[in-house]
């Protein structure tokens, strides 16, 4: 009998033959009690406040993990039913948040920029300090480069950006009408979305490296894996546990190829005195040219900056991209009327499209908001970390080192009560916005910040690249539309899973695909 299946005697430990490894378990045990049992803390908020997932008051924070892994959709549904759009306390297991009403995030906006914090919320919620994210907390330099230079340059370089994701897509669908292929459509849309990423971001020579790209989206996965794998682990034991996961050598691999690739081209342009970033266009370009201080100038940062930028954009762009498909592809009389739209847009503008050409596909907005309404990338769409003590006007107090969010159920929740006639208060209906106001639908275009869904966040820290995301979604869209036919594999259609709070396609379902044969032949 081997000594792992050899039993043991009571006697045998009290003797003390295994009384070290009896007490290294018990220790083992204690220590993990102790770190997540659900006690004072800290930055706990008033006791008022009634608490979400916490069956008593000294359960383990370890289950709250757990359940909050597999059921967060589930507890943050009954939430809102319960309280009614009043403010509750939720326990997720590795931290305590606030979570606020919608009508609260006008007030937060107006709050001084000291008050909250983005980026460490973002650090906090990715294990920024197991993943490496955590270089968002040096500088928010990125995001202002994003706002100032690349978002209102977005319409320069389209038709780059347009032109290597459609090539990706040539190359990865079928091309000869008639017959049927499978693929996973979500790892299609995220290839074609990595080349549009790397052009954005990087700009050539890089940006034409294959392993660029590749690492774009590989990358991507493996912060991801990581994340949700070790939220459910106590936190002393994620600097050790973590070594155990495979995305973690692969993390530490990309990023040493992250720094392989990039900075020599970052140390490159920082040498160029003749740099023009304006015709290049790309972010690295504009942080190499706009740098003021030695930590903008430090090519290592601006390296890492530039990944953190692709861990947030390229699987949550190409999950919305697939999940609008998708629903599209079940209601093909919707689909049928975007197919319309697109082929008349094509006739009023000769074939010419552009950014006000996409922008003006008020159809295919409401189908997008539709998809982000019933599937939001997350369901928190409001996330900060308070920096100082706060008082709201309904006289509830934030404490500094506290969490607050806006779950985005309230999002939902609204048009229920304001179904589209004919249809079911809370079922999919992609011309829901399109036809319930149609000027306020116009006049709050999905990469708006001030509609009654919350896609890209709110206030002056929502999501920087909202506009170029925008942008890549409507590109692959009008192709996918234009171009192929899609039908779901034995007529099922995927499923939308949840982890953490996190909501995506199932990464593992397919559907069918094949070439149409009257296609409109669209180029940007």
């Amino acid at each position: 009998m081997s000594p792992l299946t050899k039993s043991i005697s009571f006697d045998e430990v009290l003797n003390g033959r295994y009384l070290l490894a009896a007490l290294a378990l018990c220790f083992f045990c204690i220590s993990i009690l102790s770190a997540s049992v659900s006690g004072p803390h800290d930055h706990d908020v008033s006791d008022k406040l009634p608490i979400v997932n916490r069956s008593f008051a000294w359960e383990p924070r370890f289950f709250a993990r757990l359940r909050w892994a597999v059921f967060a959709n589930r507890i943050l549904e009954k939430a809102y039913r319960k309280f009614d759009g009043k403010p509750y306390r939720l326990e997720r297991g590795d931290a305590d948040y606030v979570v606020l009403p919608a009508r609260s995030i006008a007030e937060l906006n107006r709050l001084p920029t000291d008050a909250l914090h983005t980026r460490k919320h973002h650090s906090f919620s990715l294990l920024g300090h197991l993943t490496g994210m955590d270089v968002i907390l040096k500088t928010s330099y990125h995001v202002r480069t994003l706002l100032s230079r690349i978002s209102p340059a977005v319409g320069e370089f389209t038709p780059p950006m347009a032109k290597r994701m459609t090539a990706k897509l040539v190359r990865l669908l079928p091309q000869q009408p008639g017959s049927w292929a499978q693929i996973d459509p979500v790892d299609a849309l995220v290839q074609c979305i990595s080349e549009g990423l790397a052009q954005t971001l990087f700009g050539p020579p890089i940006c034409n490296d294959p392993e660029l790209t590749r690492l774009c989206h590989e990358h991507t996965k493996n912060v991801f894996t990581l994340a949700f794998c070790m939220r459910v682990i106590p936190s002393f034991l994620q600097p050790v546990l973590v070594w155990l996961l495979p995305a973690k050598w692969r993390l530490v691999r990309g990023w040493k190829t992250w720094d392989r690739i990039v900075i020599p081209e970052v140390r490159r342009r920082l040498q160029d005195k003749d740099l023009d970033a304006a015709t290049k266009g790309d972010l690295i370009s504009w942080m190499v040219r706009d740098a003021k201080t030695p930590m903008e100038r430090d090519e290592h940062v601006l390296t890492h900056l530039s990944a953190a930028v692709i861990a947030g954009a390229t699987y949550s762009t190409a999950n919305l991209t697939s999940e609008a498909l998708v629903d599209l592809v079940a209601r093909p009389e919707i689909l049928e009327e975007l197919r319309d739209e697109i082929r008349e847009k094509h006739e009023e503008i000769g074939g010419q499209w552009d950014m006000a050409a996409l922008d003006s596909l008020y159809k295919l907005e409401s189908a997008l908001k539709e998809t982000s309404r019933l599937s939001p990338g997350a369901l928190f769409v409001y996330q900060r970390r308070v920096q100082k003590d706060v008082e709201l006007s309904d006289g509830l107090q934030l404490k500094s080192g506290q969490f607050i969010t806006v779950a985005s159920q309230e999002a939902s929740m609204a048009h229920r009560a304001n179904p589209t006639p004919g249809q079911a208060s809370n079922g999919y209906d992609g011309m829901r916005f399109y036809n319930q106001d149609f000027e306020r639908h116009r006049a709050l275009p999905f990469r708006g910040l001030d509609g009654d869904i919350l896609t890209w966040g709110s206030g002056r820290w929502a999501c920087p690249g909202r506009v170029v995301a925008n942008m890549m979604i409507k590109i692959l869209m009008v192709k996918l539309l234009d171009e192929y036919e899609f039908a779901f594999v034995n007529d099922k259609k995927p499923s939308v899973i949840h982890i953490h709070e996190f909501l995506m396609l199932n990464p593992i379902a397919k559907i069918k695909v094949r070439r149409r044969e009257n296609s409109l032949g669209i180029e940007f």
